[in-house]
C-alpha cells in the first residue's frame, strides 16, 4: 500500500447520536480533527491558569486597596484630632488595630491622645483634660 492509499484509507468513528448509523471518515481528516482537539485542550489548560493568576492578582489587588483605604481612615481621623506627628501617630494606631481587630477607630484615637499627648496639639491637650477631669 502506497502513501496515497493510506490517506484515502477510512477510519470508522463512532458518531452515532439519536440513531445514527455508523459513519466512516478518512484518516487523514480524523487525524486533523484529533490535532485541532489536543490543542483546544491545550488553549483551555492555559487560559484555565491565567484566569487563576488573574484572579489571584485581583485579590491581592483588592487587599491593598483595602489596606490604603483604611491608613486613609486612620489618616483624617488623626489630622482631625490634631496629631502633630502624623506619621507616628498613624502607625500607632494601625498597630493597635491589627493587634486588636475588634477595636473601633474612635476607640483607638482617643486612647492615643490620652496616653501619647505628646502626639497631639497643646489645643487637643487641653481639651482631653478638662474631659477627663470633668
Amino acid at each position: 500500500m502506497n502513501a496515497i492509499e493510506s490517506q484515502e484509507m477510512l477510519s470508522e468513528t463512532e458518531e452515532r447520536a439519536s440513531g445514527e448509523e455508523l459513519r466512516l471518515v478518512p484518516v487523514a481528516e480524523s487525524i486533523r480533527y484529533r490535532k485541532r482537539a489536543q490543542s483546544a485542550e491545550k488553549q483551555v489548560e492555559a487560559l484555565v491558569e491565567q484566569l487563576a493568576e488573574a484572579k489571584s492578582q485581583a485579590g491581592r489587588m483588592a487587599e491593598e486597596l483595602e489596606g490604603v483605604r483604611c491608613e486613609q481612615r486612620i489618616v483624617r481621623k488623626l489630622a482631625g484630632c490634631g496629631a502633630i506627628d502624623l506619621e507616628a501617630a498613624v502607625l500607632l494606631a494601625k498597630a493597635k488595630l491589627e493587634r486588636e481587630p475588634q477595636a473601633n477607630l474612635d476607640g483607638v484615637v482617643e486612647q492615643l491622645r490620652r496616653e501619647k499627648q505628646y502626639l497631639f496639639t497643646e489645643a487637643n491637650r487641653a481639651s482631653a483634660t478638662k474631659r477627663t477631669s470633668e
